[in-house]
């Protein structure tokens, strides 16, 4: 799952003299510049010195991602994604399509933004064997990186051991000559 990121490190630098607010935005433009295409930007400062604000961002799959920004007085800060409908769908279609290629039906699944580092929800999915099992998922935004990653698990154990039983044991190992 692609999510936008950046480290504005050197935004302040590029502020020097001049018109602050202008050099500001085009160091978040260049920063961002990398993962898309860069169709707005708008920084304010804050009575800490610092900057905050968003930008919107095209990235190749045509979609425009939200991203909010702030730096501290020193110009050190980040931007991240915000989360909106377009990533918790497609969030949701991850989970979907990764669940399918494992050749389960996916019944339904519904993810929503718990906080503003966390997508979770659920789905209801059957296995290749026809056990229906209820899944928990959750997709935190890493701290290093900003994107976000996809963990599911099964929380109707009886039916996970069902599933389990019915799965062909590995083959043996061929004895030693």
């Amino acid at each position: 799952m692609k999510a936008v990121v950046i480290s504005l490190g050197t935004v302040l630098l590029l502020a020097g003299c001049g018109n602050e607010q202008k050099r500001v935005e085009d160091g978040v433009r260049a920063q961002l510049s990398a993962q898309g295409n860069v169709t707005q930007v708008s920084m304010t400062k804050q009575s800490d010195g610092g900057w905050q604000g968003h930008a919107l961002v095209r990235v190749a799959d045509g979609h425009e991602a939200r991203v909010n920004c702030r730096t501290d007085a020193n110009g050190q800060g980040r931007c991240g994604q915000v989360i909106d409908q377009q990533l918790i769908d497609a969030t949701t279609a991850t989970l979907r399509q990764q669940y399918a290629s494992r050749g389960f039906t996916v019944i339904e699944a519904a993810m929503a933004k718990q906080n503003e580092d966390l997508i979770a929800g659920t789905a209801v999915v059957r296995d290749p064997n026809g056990n229906q099992l209820n899944i928990r998922c959750t997709a935190p935004r890493d701290p290093a990186n900003g994107r976000f990653g996809l963990n599911c698990e099964v929380v109707d154990e009886a039916a996970a051991a069902a599933a389990s039983q019915t799965e062909e044991p590995p083959p043996a190992e061929a004895p030693p000559q």
